[in-house]
């Protein structure tokens, strides 16, 4: 199916040309190596998922890349197949009335059986930003993403809401920089400030920075919701500190 929709779409991706996935990669990510970037190709490729419609996109950290998709993207892929026959998602609460998970069934015409997810509100949370505001979205999206890339096959992306971390950035064309002397003081100042942190998170949980950067995925998944918010942000923090200083 998806083969014949590349043949019926003139800008397909599978049909970019080498000098278009340079601008790609000059607009969206100008700073990861020329591997990562190839695996993010193929990957877009494989999934039909388009940078420019920030259906698919990709961080540096830590020396490597993480690709990231978001619900919407993992549902172009569903519809795309011809085989999407819908999906229903549930809340469940406790006996307190509080959120408590969400259970997401997907339905795939070519399956006997539906696929369903149920996903708990502690384990991805941060107790910050949207999961404070819109706590029902947020694990919406992170049950949808789960069970769109279980019922149709999706491997090697997932959504930022289901590293349990819903700041990642969807990286949009690089802009002028326009900051003032001023503004980019209360950067540095706060890069600084948040190099501290890292530093003392490191120290609090006996870890290697070396072993961090080699292997993140690892790494975090070691920690519950809030040391995995903490650790993302504080690294991001450093590797643009670093690479301003370099």
């Amino acid at each position: 199916m998806k083969k014949d929709l590349a043949k019926q779409e003139d800008n397909s991706i599978v049909k970019w040309d080498q000098n278009k996935w340079e601008r790609v990669k000059e607009i969206f990510c100008p700073n990861i190596t020329n591997q990562d970037f190839e695996i993010f190709m193929e990957l877009s490729k494989s999934y039909e998922l388009n940078p420019f419609k920030k259906e698919i996109w990709v961080i540096p950290f830590g020396g490597k890349a993480q690709i990231f998709a978001g619900r919407d993207g993992f549902l172009s892929v569903a519809h795309k197949t011809g085989m999407f026959d819908g999906m229903d998602t549930e809340y469940q609460y406790d006996t307190k009335g509080n959120l408590f998970s969400a259970t997401c069934t997907v339905y795939n015409k070519s399956m006997n059986h539906p696929i369903k997810c149920k996903v708990l509100l502690r384990e991805y949370s941060t107790g910050k930003n949207l999961w404070v505001t819109k706590p029902h979205i947020m694990l919406q999206k992170v049950a949808e993403s789960s069970t769109l890339r279980r019922a149709f096959n999706i491997n090697g992306i997932y959504s930022p809401e289901e590293m349990g971390d819903n700041t990642a950035p969807v990286l949009s064309p690089k802009k002028e920089q326009k900051e003032t002397t001023e503004e980019s003081s209360v950067v540095h100042e706060n890069n600084i400030s948040n190099n501290i942190k890292l530093k003392k998170f490191i120290d609090d949980k006996n870890l290697n920075i070396e072993s961090i950067e080699e292997d993140f995925g690892k790494k975090i998944s070691e920690f519950d919701a809030k040391d995995k918010d903490d650790l993302w942000g504080f690294w991001q923090s450093y590797q643009k500190s670093q690479e301003s200083e370099g």
